[in-house]
């Protein structure tokens, strides 16, 4: 009787925790967004191990602030899952004890790490371009370095405001001004950095999807 009570309150207390966990659907595609305080020269390092480690990424897109690994859905009828089950918390700690014991930092930085889910590749295409464009405003703005409200500027104003200034924004080095896109194919790493046209998607979609 006593051994019974034991096993069904054990029962109950880890569904407690299983229902606590945020889990990612097998149908849906996931990044994990590594933040890093001052980061500055170090994502890029860190970008090329965690490409190459396992479960790899399907790309990696990286800039001077962060770095974001983004995996595929599964197929749970050939056998396929996600890493840790799909649980969040694992999945999170797993990357951050990786950046620590390879030493990928040389301080000990503040880091952020979080898990985004999407349920198609467009949405995250969209999101892609978004973060290359806003890798863009984040640099001009520092570039700026004015007391003047600028938040809200469009991308050629600030492209005037920098050049009135003596800066030539198309001279900025590529990586600084959209971030870098790392793909891990045929034994090579491949890599992108550039402005994204929504009227020329293909280009960008084939690298980040396809083989």
């Amino acid at each position: 009787m006593i051994q019974s009570s034991v096993i069904r309150l054990t029962t109950e207390m880890l569904n407690i925790e299983r229902n606590s966990q945020l889990i990612i659907p097998p149908e849906e595609y996931y990044c994990v967004k590594i933040s890093i305080e001052k980061a500055c020269d170090v994502t890029e390092n860190i970008s090329k191990f965690l490409l190459i480690s396992e479960p790899r990424p399907m790309f990696v897109y990286y800039n001077d602030m962060y770095v974001i690994l983004f995996f595929s859905c599964v197929d749970v009828d050939l056998g396929e899952k996600h890493q840790h089950d799909g649980i969040h918390s694992l999945i999170i700690s797993k990357y951050i004890s990786s950046i620590f014991r390879e030493n990928l930092i040389p301080t000990e930085p503040s880091i952020f790490v979080q898990i985004i889910q999407f349920t198609t590749q467009t949405i995250i295409y969209t999101y892609v371009s978004w973060l290359v464009f806003e890798t863009s405003r984040a640099h001009m703005i520092k570039l700026v370095n004015s007391k003047n409200d600028i938040q809200f500027n469009t991308y050629v104003e600030l492209k005037d405001v920098l050049k009135n200034k003596g800066i030539l924004w198309d001279e900025q080095p590529s990586g600084l001004r959209f971030g870098t896109l790392l793909k891990y194919s045929d034994k090579t790493i491949r890599c992108i950095s550039e402005y994204f046209d929504a009227r020329d998607s293909k280009k960008h979609t084939s690298f980040m999807f396809g083989r």
